[in-house]
């Protein structure tokens, strides 16, 4: 069985499915829902009226993609990082604690822990830059029953790795959410598209 490429392929690579789409991957439905206009920067042609990357502001990237509503473009580089770079997974803090990496994760994104996760890894109760020892104390005495035996000698060292990983994707959110909002909104001409969902 022949598989087809989504009709972004310069940007995306992947394949449909056929039984959502018969012309985008999931993820280009999902993000764009239209076939998007490449434009070659030709670096070398000093005549050539060059197109300005709203995010990153180069001038010299070899493809922009044009904005849907509007002629400006954004560089297929910051495109490409915003929706399909994977930079931020080897960025993330990684479990001291080795040897409990793939029970910690188990244990830590169960939804029966929600305790756990409310109690301790709750921004507004700890933060990694002023951590309440006494107070983390005091909720390991009360909730010593829940916590596995496996993770008390490493408890303080796991909760303080969750609450820096979990900042580090909240923080990596933020800057993708305000990057896809100047591409919603051309910063340039200030048209807007109002159909792009959000992440």
């Amino acid at each position: 069985m022949t598989q087809t490429k989504c009709l972004n392929v310069t940007l995306c690579n992947q394949f449909i499915n056929t039984n959502i789409n018969d012309s985008y991957c999931k993820d280009c439905l999902f993000y764009f829902n239209y076939t998007l206009k490449f434009l070659y920067n030709n670096i070398e042609d000093l005549d050539m009226d060059r197109p300005t990357c709203p995010i990153c502001l180069s001038d010299n990237e070899i493809l922009y993609i044009k904005q849907k509503n509007c002629n400006h473009y954004t560089c297929l580089k910051c495109i490409y990082n915003i929706y399909f770079g994977n930079d931020y997974l080897n960025k993330m803090p990684i479990n001291p604690v080795l040897r409990l990496k793939k029970s910690w994760n188990l244990f830590i994104y169960n939804q029966k822990n929600i305790i756990i996760k409310n109690k301790f890894t709750n921004p507004l109760t700890f933060s990694l830059y002023d951590f309440d020892y006494e107070l983390f104390d005091e909720l390991v005495k009360k909730y010593k029953y829940i916590i596995p035996s496996i993770f008390k000698r490493n408890f303080e060292e796991l909760i303080k790795f969750q609450i820096k990983k979990n900042q580090y994707i909240l923080d990596y959110k933020k800057l993708q959410s305000a990057k896809i909002k100047v591409i919603n909104k051309c910063p340039f001409c200030r048209n807007a598209n109002l159909n792009t969902i959000d992440i």
